[in-house]
């Protein structure tokens, strides 16, 4: 059974079974701790019934400056932004994306953002096709 939680400090170091992916962006400890402690709500974690991190994702809320507000439609107001979401290879194809980028969909309503947005590697098609599937 996998268990859906938030990250916590002592979660960093079992990432490694998801960071190993070459898809998957690798960030300084620091960074990782950063978001625990900006964000506790917005970093999420899939356990198995091992005690082992087989995904997450790790996201925030953010605005872009108000000085900014002269571009008009590029304006981006205040939202949600995925800036990792990965699942270990041996327990994709199971829903757990999904179900981690729901999660952190409700923690961002929580927080009032308008909507949600990240970033792909157009070479990374499984998560595009993925992305769009979702709306």
């Amino acid at each position: 059974m996998t268990s859906i939680r938030e990250c916590e400090a002592t979660d960093i170091s079992k990432l490694n079974l998801c960071n190993l992916d070459p898809l998957t962006e690798n960030y300084a400890h620091t960074f990782y701790c950063d978001y625990i402690r900006k964000w506790p709500t917005m970093f999420i974690v899939a356990e198995n019934q091992l005690g082992q991190i087989i995904g997450y994702v790790m996201g925030k809320v953010e605005e872009d400056p108000d000085y900014l507000k002269i571009l008009g439609d590029k304006y981006l107001p205040w939202h949600g932004h995925v800036t990792c979401l990965t699942v270990s290879p041996q327990y994709r194809q199971m829903g757990l994306a999904k179900t981690l980028t729901d999660r952190l969909d409700q923690a961002c309503e929580k927080e009032n953002a308008w909507f949600m947005d990240l970033f792909v590697r157009v070479s990374n098609e499984t998560a595009i096709n993925m992305y769009k599937k979702m709306g």
